[in-house]
């Protein structure tokens, strides 16, 4: 019995070892890690986590990729620079799927052959994507598959994707190594960040680290916190007591504007977030100035008001958390999730300080933190505990989603005040463009041949050249506002700002090259009285007609975007207007074709006239000569047609005029 009893002990306590040596942090024994925090063990307790060591396979390494706050991809790229144009990236997707892709420049890599990876496996969890898989060091001839032979820096960034296709990273979602690693070494070695801080493009530079140990023990190298390329942009050169004081982007990440605003006071608004020891809290603090009512912090999916988790601080010193289901007064929750509340007024700021938990599924509209949100702030007028809808200029949203699990990092200030600006300057150029001079510009071309027939500009008709004026003014308008906002939002929005904005930009950029073309197509007109001129005639009316079409529905969606942005501006409704210029437009065009056609057998074959027939000939030349009584009526007619069109352009100036001063005037 003593002896069973004894090797009992045993049994349980070599069990009890191996069960402690599992758990042990491996890194910089067993395998090689670039990780953050630099201690951080489990992956999961990580920031970001990668791992690797030598496979069993020959030839071959063993990975092992963890980062937090993502449910559409993670990416690991070897880079020769730490630069991401000319990176190979292995990227693993929260379907499941582990895929290889080649970055040449800044923009969305390319997708590659899935060649030389085996072993892959993929797990999700709380918003964080953790994947294996086995890499070959090196394939021959195998287009941009980069040879591991050799030593390469690390890459991590994680994003949207559709389908296969994954979108550029965020700004505060990329990392790299300090230094490039040896993937053939025998020595492993673990390196990262106490706060894991995100580089950029621009920050991607050698920075001095201490390497030891000459008696191949693990060595861990530490890098020093860098900081972003947006704060070292626009920060102005700033003391060293406010640099040590400023707590952004060392011990809390912060949204705030201006950038460098510090203390909140000084800030028009100000967010600061840090995460708590444990990983399972994050505490707030934020500010908003200027009101006596409330200000709230919402987290949003998409930086819209709809379906967002509201915590909002009302200056009689309470607390309440509320759910907005659509744009309307949101609703009262329970108090849950959320500790520590405090709430303080001065000269009409009031400042809020709270505990929230990560996550909690057993809440209701309860956000899960663990993954990307953006933020939004509103303030607004009080009843109790009821807060009301906030006025046009008193919201603020985030320009990106934020993983609230990251290292500290420092977003807002000046730059969101150009943003505004490019924004703005985007809307009032698309409408101008679109709304105004193709709008005018396609009723002249159609219905104006026969104003100031005697007419020329350089040889042309004057309905032509006032045409073209039109057509190349508006080109110039929204191409240009096309570039604005591309540049603006740094590439593609894909569908990590919502739906609407998602559509807008689809719809709006088959309006822009619709809009493009037609006129390359112009060039390329063949000459009148040649069989294919009647196929261009139709095409080209079709295509700019098209086109027209797609930018005012766009308009629509734009409109939407801006009022899940801001309240009303004036009294008068820019979604109503553009309905009322839609009917307006129907309506013009239907009388137009009726007097057209009610004039048609009156008329001579003025409408058969090609875009550039008019040479240096006599006008008359190119025209039945009608009789007295037709002419007579002919003028009559051009008369009444003349006043159709300038009611035409006054209400389309006007519909111009009230949607820039709409868009102008916003959060103004």
């Amino acid at each position: 019995m003593d002896v069973f009893k004894l090797n009992f002990l045993v049994v349980g306590l070599y069990l009890t070892i191996l069960l402690s040596l599992s758990k042990a942090d491996t890194c910089g024994v067993s395998q090689f890690c670039f990780r953050s925090p630099n201690d951080c063990f489990p992956a999961s307790e990580c920031t970001y986590f990668v791992g690797w060591s030598p496979s069993n396979t020959e030839g071959a390494i063993d990975f092992e990729l963890s980062m937090s706050g993502t449910s559409g991809y993670i990416a690991l790229g070897f880079s020769k620079d730490r630069n991401m144009a000319n990176s190979d990236i292995i990227a693993c997707l929260s379907d499941n799927k582990i895929l290889r892709y080649y970055a040449s420049s800044r923009a969305t890599p390319t997708r590659q052959t899935d060649v030389g990876l085996s072993n892959e496996a993929t797990t999700i969890a709380g918003g964080t994507i953790t994947c294996s898989f086995t890499r070959q060091l090196s394939l021959v001839g195998e287009t941009n598959y980069f040879d591991l032979n050799e030593p390469h820096f690390l890459i991590l960034a994680k994003g949207m994707r559709q389908d296969e296709s994954i979108y550029q990273h965020t700004s505060n979602s990329r990392y790299s190594s300090d230094d490039s690693y040896d993937f053939k070494s025998e020595t492993p070695v673990t390196q990262g960040s106490a706060q894991g801080t995100p580089v950029t493009e621009e920050s991607a530079q050698e920075t001095p680290v201490t390497q030891g140990s000459a008696q191949g023990t693990p060595v861990t190298l530490a890098s020093q916190p860098r900081q972003s390329t947006t704060e070292r942009r626009t920060n102005t050169p700033k003391s060293t007591e406010q640099s040590s004081e400023d707590p952004c982007g060392e011990s809390q990440s912060c949204l705030r504007a201006p950038l460098n605003c510090y203390p909140a006071s000084s800030c028009t608004y100000f967010v600061g977030w840090s995460l708590s020891q444990n990983r399972d809290e994050l505490d707030f603090e934020f500010t908003l100035s200027g009101n006596n009512g409330y200000v709230a912090l919402g987290f949003s999916k998409n930086d819209e008001m709809s379906n967002s988790d509201i915590i909002a601080c009302l200056s009689s010193g309470q607390l309440s958390r509320h759910y907005a289901i659509s744009r309307a007064t949101p609703e009262m929750q329970d108090d849950v999730g959320v500790s520590n509340e405090k709430v303080e007024v001065v000269d009409g700021t009031i400042k809020c300080s709270f505990t929230r938990q990560l996550s909690n599924a057993g809440f209701q509209n309860f956000f899960n933190l663990s993954q990307d949100h953006f933020i939004i702030l509103a303030k607004g007028d009080s009843n109790g505990q009821s807060i009301t809808q906030h006025s046009q200029s008193a919201r603020y949203a985030s320009a990106n989603s934020l993983d609230f699990k990251s290292a500290p990092v420092s977003v807002g200030g000046s730059e969101d005040d150009n943003f505004d600006v490019k924004i703005k300057a985007h809307g009032s150029l698309m409408v101008i463009g679109w709304i105004g001079f193709v709008s005018i510009g396609i009723v002249t071309a159609r219905y104006l041949k026969d104003f100031l027939p005697r007419k020329t500009i350089c040889g042309k008709p004057f309905w032509f050249r006032f045409h073209a004026m039109c057509m190349i003014t508006a080109w110039l308008s929204f191409t240009s506002s096309f570039i604005l906002i591309f540049i603006t939002l740094e590439g593609w929005v894909g569908k990590g700002r919502g739906d609407n904005t998602y559509h807008h930009a689809i719809i709006g950029t088959a309006a822009v090259g619709l809009g493009t073309l037609n006129p390359i197509m112009a060039i390329f007109r063949p000459h009148p009285g040649t069989p294919r001129r009647p196929i261009f005639n139709v095409l080209h009316f079709a295509v700019g007609f098209l086109g027209w079409l797609c930018a005012i529905v766009a308009t629509f969606y734009g409109v939407r975007i801006y009022y899940n942005t801001t309240g009303n501006v004036t009294d008068i409704d820019a979604f109503n207007v553009l309905i009322g210029f839609t009917i307006f437009i129907v309506i013009m065009f239907v009388v137009f074709e009726l007097h057209k056609l009610s004039t048609r057998k009156k008329e001579t074959s003025t409408d058969n006239i090609a875009l550039d027939s008019i040479t240096d000939t006599p006008f008359e030349e190119h025209r039945n000569r009608p009789t007295q009584r037709m002419q007579e009526q002919i003028v009559g007619s051009a008369a009444v047609r003349n006043i159709m069109y300038f009611l035409y352009v006054i209400g389309v100036t006007l519909t111009v005029v009230y949607l820039v001063i709409t868009i102008v005037i916003k959060d103004s």
